[in-house]
């Protein structure tokens, strides 16, 4: 079980989460290993996953690919609900059945403030 916390700082938002990644044969958990699950990605994005290894590859995708392109007025939950939606539409071409086994955070700057947001499908 993936432990992931995200704290928002004076100057930011961190991010932890352990090590261990479970590898998946179908919807069986096959070996443990050690692996990364937190990474910095451009435009200062934070990006941790939980989960089954497929999916999180998949929505860390997603999430490099969604232009921050938030108007100066415009909410930063807009932002979030635009990598919702580019995730099910991605799943949405496959078998693959709602819910997933898999948990993100990101964490990104907007006009100053920074912000996070949990996902889980």
């Amino acid at each position: 079980m993936t432990v992931a916390v995200a704290y928002h700082c004076a100057d930011g938002v961190m991010i932890a989460a352990d090590g261990m990644v479970t590898a998946f044969v179908g919807d069986m958990p096959d070996s443990h290993h050690t692996g990364k699950k937190v990474h910095v990605l451009e435009n200062n994005v934070i990006f941790a996953n939980a989960g089954d290894t497929r999916f999180g590859g998949r929505f860390r995708l997603i999430v490099e690919t969604t232009p921050m392109e938030l108007r100066q007025n415009e909410h930063p939950i807009q932002h979030t609900y635009r990598i919702r939606d580019g995730v099910r539409d991605d799943l949405a071409g496959t078998d693959v059945g709602f819910p997933i086994a898999l948990e993100a955070t990101i964490a990104f700057e907007h006009n100053g403030p920074h912000h996070s947001c949990q996902f889980y499908q």
